[in-house]
């Protein structure tokens, strides 16, 4: 068979954790791939071991350039790609063996534009898959989109999909951007005709404990609520009968980048932190009844009405639990 899946894995600096990456793409039941390491100025060991990956497979091409973000590493690999779908896999993350035939067969057996599997959450020793049920379903984009805004059957990755390589002639990953695999799914909407999803945990994506505390806060995680606002302002002008859950993934956002404040020593001088408190205090009773949000986060936000402090205890013991209380 001619090669019929190009995998993209941006690299960057991720050399403790690029091996089990690669070697999950080796493992897989199906050959007709072709992999395209993109080393996006790595200065760590990561460059030698994509290096040697390419010695090791002749299915595995090494492209070098200089550090532009993941977005751009995401566009340098496609522009390269051979075959006639793509997938983008994050390089420290990994997939199920029979990830990439479960999809393959999938885009071909119901002539899709996109595929996309389901995710299983990995926090140490600890595995949550995302979807609570086990599913195979066909849908439009616009229904595709009102189920990732909700936020369980299809996840919001993009590691997680495979595309017609076509169709990234019209979209590219926007440069500079966190957050870029809502603002590229939400741009791909409208030339999706046919979505094929499977809610089998094929991808696996290893959360690392301690990244948001260890890791000084910045002005780019508002980006995740930037995404957000232009996908609501893009599903109004496109869907607007999917208002209710866009407008769930601003208020979302909202918490994203007020759980990344509070992680951090003197959040209440840290710059936008009032905005982001007011947005949420004064859209409470919207949230608690909002059928997306999930019960802990509506006590949470309920909490959150008139203690910062106790809201703060309430995230840290729901990062234990998650953890399984290590």
């Amino acid at each position: 068979m001619d090669t019929q899946i190009s995998v993209i894995i941006p690299v960057y600096n991720i050399e403790d954790y690029l091996e089990r990456c690669l070697d999950s793409v080796l493992s897989q039941t199906f050959s007709a791939f072709e992999v395209i390491l993109v080393d996006d100025g790595s200065t760590d060991g990561s460059s030698k071991i994509c290096q040697r990956y390419v010695q090791l497979d002749q299915r595995f091409r090494l492209l070098t350039r200089l550090n532009g973000g993941l977005s751009a590493a995401r566009n340098t690999g496609i522009s390269d790609a051979r075959a006639p779908y793509v997938i983008c896999i994050d390089g420290d993350d990994g997939i199920a063996p029979r990830m990439l035939a479960v999809l393959h067969d999938l885009i071909v057996r119901h002539q899709a534009d996109m595929v996309s599997s389901g995710i299983n959450n990995i926090y140490g020793d600890k595995t949550v898959p995302q979807s609570s049920c086990l599913e195979e379903f066909v849908c439009s984009g616009e229904e595709a989109l009102r189920i990732t805004l909700e936020g369980e059957r299809i996840p919001g990755s993009i590691c997680c999909k495979l595309f017609k390589r076509e169709l990234f002639a019209k979209v590219s990953f926007p440069v500079g951007l966190t957050y870029e695999d809502a603002y590229t799914l939400m741009d791909l909407t409208p030339f999706l005709d046919v979505v094929a999803v499977t809610t089998d945990p094929l991808y696996q994506y290893y959360h690392r404990r301690g990244s948001i505390t260890t890791n000084r806060f910045s002005s780019k995680a508002f980006d995740v609520i930037s995404v957000y606002r232009y996908v609501y302002d893009r599903v109004m002008e496109l869907y607007p009968r999917l208002q209710p859950q866009a407008r769930f993934r601003v208020l979302w956002a909202h918490f994203v980048v007020l759980d990344r404040m509070l992680a951090q020593p003197g959040y209440r001088q840290l710059e936008g932190f009032s905005e982001v408190l007011d947005e949420l205090r004064g859209s409470i009773t919207e949230i608690v009844a909002c059928p997306f949000f999930q019960p802990t986060r509506k006590l949470a936000a309920r909490v959150l009405g008139f203690s910062v402090g106790l809201y703060r205890v309430l995230m840290r013991l729901q990062e234990r639990r998650q953890w399984g209380g290590a």
